[in-house]
């Protein structure tokens, strides 16, 4: 999905123009392979993710994208992004920038759209420069527990099943909470750029607002093992004491 993704010539076409782009690898995705028997395998990546920070030319995040998205969404992310650089561009005061991020990625995590944002930054910026502004407001994501360890398929159609029943629910509604099950390599990609847009982004951004401007060695660890539930740091990923039950099996190579 990430080779679909960073392939794709309008994808590619906005990151050369607008970004200076660095890849770096977190540390080391398992595949699994599966033997039919009959000659044929089948091999898949196991907790590989990949996290798009957008960074000012000091690397310290202003933005945060994690999971597989689309095309569409990821662009759509990568323009928010750019629309926070252009917000911070003016403002050379640090509190102020702080305010400005916060605020802005507050309101893109409760999804309360641009309105509501414009008058934050409004308020925010009238209290900085009559030397009255507050401590921006802990955004609730940053005190919320890490989402469910189900699988995110299972979680949503739980959450499915669960508001079919309640009635009376508008169909725009239910197919924006209700996903059916993947059954090809698009309906999978949907799937996952959904999950990332609703569930993973916001959660990125309250670890954002809860620090803003840290550079991506300090948010890192935190959003793949907060947000993906993956932690960088065993290269096993945790998969020996899942498979086997404990952490000092012998796996040969």
């Amino acid at each position: 999905a990430r080779s679909v993704l960073f392939s794709n010539p309008e994808v590619a076409a906005v990151m050369n123009r607008e970004f200076e782009c660095a890849w770096r690898k977190a540390g080391e995705v398992a595949r699994a392979r599966i033997d039919f028997s009959d000659g044929t395998f089948m091999e898949r990546t196991l907790g590989g993710n990949v996290v798009t920070w957008v960074c000012d030319s000091e690397g310290r995040v202003i933005d945060v994208m994690p999971g597989l998205m689309d095309e569409a969404t990821y662009l759509k992310g990568l323009r928010c992004g750019l629309d926070m650089v252009d917000a911070l561009a003016a403002e050379v005061d640090e509190p102020a920038r702080a305010a400005i991020q916060r605020n802005r990625h507050w309101t893109d995590s409760l999804g309360w759209g641009e309105y509501v944002f414009s008058a934050l930054i409004e308020s925010a910026g009238s209290a900085l420069a009559s030397g009255n502004a507050p401590q921006p407001p802990r955004p609730m994501f940053a005190q919320l527990k890490p989402f469910p360890t189900e699988s995110s398929a299972e979680v949503v159609d739980a959450f499915q099943v669960a508001i079919s029943k309640s009635g009376g629910i508008e169909d725009p509604v239910v197919k924006s909470v209700g996903r059916a099950k993947p059954d090809s390599f698009s309906d999978a990609l949907e799937e996952d750029s959904w999950i990332a847009e609703n569930q993973l982004r916001p959660q990125a951004l309250g670890l954002l607002c809860a620090a803003p401007f840290a550079p991506v060695d300090d948010l890192s660890p935190c959003v793949f093992q907060l947000v993906l539930h993956l932690d960088a740091s065993d290269p096993k990923l945790g998969l020996e004491k899942a498979l086997l039950g404990r952490t000092d099996a012998f796996i040969p190579k």
